[in-house]
Formats: structure tokens, C-alpha cells, sequence
């Protein structure tokens, strides 16, 4: 629309102007232009542009903007600019959203509507709604994560995907030089993205409860169930239970009996395997220039949610996930939330659980 167009073009000259004000070198200064202009030109008037096309105010654009133009149309906007932008190297399905997304725009629409909207246009009830940042913010986050994104600024504790997952897998594999130490935390890191017990959980386990002709692993529950169960052994991957085997007998001169410690023979504490985690994630950044907020993903927490997430996915019980991994209900429960957030995903699920109803088994016949 021409109407649209002209403001994008004021808008574009008055960025211009500011870029060139002042007598800072350029180098050292933000150009305005590149920041802001694309996400009103993208985005919200984008946006708009189709809210008009679908009205009857097609032709009448200054009509639209002083009569029906509403916090409505504000805040839609900003969700389809943060539900489309996806932070840089997530998941091409991935659900995770920038919390930052949220400011980024909401400034750029400020500026917009300070140096052109509010001139061109007297429209009291947007007026109304300044500060934008205080009035809506809240608003927009909400409707974003209503439609199930999530703002992995705001998180403390994403879980990895898929492909950070291979990666740490292939890290460790292809890895020839690890020291002993790194080898027994990439141990560790497997038993994370296997079964997702907490830091606590792996410093407890004992040689003892390692039974190599098995290849079963004794994990001790949290809570004894009503038939008085106290520990499950788990049956591990054959590759994984030689690799214990491995580290055990390069570890026999160590007296301890914990199945994975120091070198003085204590305990390991979260601290322990911090070094081969960060050299793991520096590494993934530089491979695949992600965003940093991808690399929030990178800790115990972030491979234990993984874990959950698998099992989430082959409908284990949470109560029985509770017990075997010693994290909490609500720790559990936001796993389940990322395992059904892609639709794909909650597809699967919803259909298999209504298979395995009664009503469906009868309906069949």
C-alpha cells in the first residue's frame, strides 16, 4: 500500500538522521537503520498490511490508524515477530524463543511510533498505552507461551535437542586423547542422557551396585512404592556397561568403593566434570555459530532433561520417573512439556494414548 510504504519511507530517513547526528566515528556507533528498520518493515507493517487487506480498510490506511488501531494489533504483532524469529542455531522445528525477542521489538515499534505514528496519526488510545514496555510486555509473553513457545532466556535449565545430543555423544566417542578423568565424566554424561539422575544420584553409586556380566546398574529409588521396592537394576547398553568395565579396571589401584570419584577417592560433585561440559560447548558454539542461548542448554540439567523427555515419549509413569531419576514433580513436569511441544510430537502422543483406550479396542469391532 502506498500509504504504508510512504510511512516506512520516514520512518527509514529519520533512522538516517540519527545515524549521522553527532560526531562519533561511525564504527563506533549503532547504526539505527539496521536495527530497527527491519523489524517494522518485516514485521509490523507486514502485519498490519495483511490486518487491512482483510478489512474494510483497505484503501483508508490513515482511517485504520487513528480509529481502529488498537493495543491489540501492538501485541500481535510482537508475537508474530517473536514466534517467527528463532533464536540462530536451534532445531529447525524447535519451539524455543529468545526472551530478549520481546524488548527487541517492543523498542523498535517505540521508536517507530515516536517518530512517525504519533505525528502522522492522533490516535489518544495508543497514546494511552505508553510506556509500551510497562503496558504490554507482560501481555505478549503471555500469548507466546500460550502457543507453547518457550523463552529459553527465562528458563534456567532448557533441555538439550537432538542434535546438541549427537554431539556430545560424538564428542566423546571420536575424542582419542581424553584423559582418565575425562573419560569417566564422559561416562557420566551417558548415564545423564540414558536415565537423567542428578548429580547427587551418580555420586552415590557404588562399585558394588555395578554388575558387569549383566550389564545391569543398581539405582537406588528415592521413595520405597507400595510393594517396598528400594532399587531397580537397569540394564545398560552394552558399549556403555564395557566402558565401566574398562574404567573400573584401569581404576583398580583405587581403594573407594564409589563406582565413579576423585582422585583422592571422594565423591564427585558437579565441579568435576565442569571442564570437559565447557570445553564440549565452546567446542559446538565454533562449529555451528549458535545463538548463546542455545548454550544454555549445555548442563547436567539441560542432558538430564533430555533423559526425561525420552522416557516421557515411551508414556513412562511419572511417579516411576520421580523415583528412578531423584528429581522433583515439578522438575518432571516441565520435561513433559517440551516432550509434547512439537506438534509432530504431541500428534504421536495423543494418538497412541487413544489407541491404547478401551473405548478405541471396542470401536475397532
Amino acid at each position: 500500500m502506498n500509504e504504508l510504504i510512504r510511512l516506512l519511507n520516514l520512518f527509514e530517513e529519520e533512522l538516517i538522521k540519527k545515524d549521522t547526528e553527532g560526531t562519533e566515528p561511525k564504527k563506533h556507533k549503532k547504526n539505527l537503520q539496521n536495527v530497527y528498520l527491519y523489524k517494522i518493515r518485516d514485521y509490523f507493517i507486514k502485519y498490519i498490511n495483511d490486518v487491512i487487506q482483510s478489512s474494510t480498510y483497505k484503501d483508508r490506511v490513515p482511517l485504520f490508524f487513528e480509529n481502529v488501531f488498537n493495543r491489540q494489533h501492538i501485541v500481535d504483532a510482537a508475537v508474530f515477530y517473536v514466534e517467527t524469529n528463532m533464536p540462530k542455531g536451534v532445531e529447525p522445528n524447535s519451539y524455543d524463543r529468545s526472551e530478549s525477542s520481546v524488548d527487541e521489538f517492543i523498542i523498535a515499534f517505540n521508536q517507530f511510533y515516536e517518530l512517525i505514528l504519533s505525528k502522522e496519526y492522533k490516535n489518544p488510545t495508543i497514546k494511552s498505552l505508553t510506556p509500551f514496555a510497562k503496558n504490554l510486555r507482560e501481555e505478549i509473553v503471555e500469548r507466546v507461551e500460550q502457543d507453547d513457545f518457550v523463552f529459553i532466556g527465562k528458563k534456567s535449565y532448557p533441555a538439550i535437542q537432538e542434535k546438541e545430543y549427537n554431539y556430545i555423544i560424538n564428542y566423546i566417542s571420536e575424542s582419542k586423547h581424553l584423559s582418565s578423568k575425562d573419560k569417566q565424566v564422559g561416562i557420566i554424561f551417558k548415564l545423564f542422557l540414558l536415565l537423567g539422575i542428578s548429580v547427587e544420584k551418580i555420586s552415590g553409586l557404588k562399585k558394588s551396585y555395578f554388575n558387569p556380566e549383566k550389564r545391569t546398574l543398581t539405582i537406588p529409588l528415592e521413595n520405597a512404592d507400595v510393594a517396598n521396592i528400594h532399587s531397580i537394576s537397569v540394564e545398560l547398553p552394552y558399549a556403555l556397561a564395557k566402558e565401566i568395565s574398562n574404567t573400573l579396571i584401569e581404576n583398580s589401584l583405587n581403594s573407594t568403593e564409589f563406582l565413579f570419584a576423585t582422585s583422592e577417592g571422594n565423591p564427585i560433585q558437579s565441579s568435576y566434570f565442569s571442564y570437559l561440559l565447557k570445553g564440549i560447548m565452546k567446542k559446538y558454539e565454533h562449529d555451528t555459530l549458535c545463538d548463546k542461548l542455545v548454550l544454555k542448554r549445555f548442563t547436567s540439567y539441560g542432558m538430564a532433561k533430555y533423559a526425561i523427555c525420552q522416557m516421557l515419549g515411551v508414556s513412562m509413569m511419572l511417579p516411576v520417573i520421580v523415583q528412578l531419576t531423584g528429581r522433583t514433580m515439578e522438575f518432571i513436569e516441565s520435561c513433559r512439556m517440551e516432550s509434547t511441544r512439537e506438534p509432530e510430537k504431541r500428534n504421536h502422543y495423543i494418538n497412541y494414548k487413544i489407541r491404547s483406550t478401551n473405548t478405541y479396542f471396542d470401536l475397532q469391532n
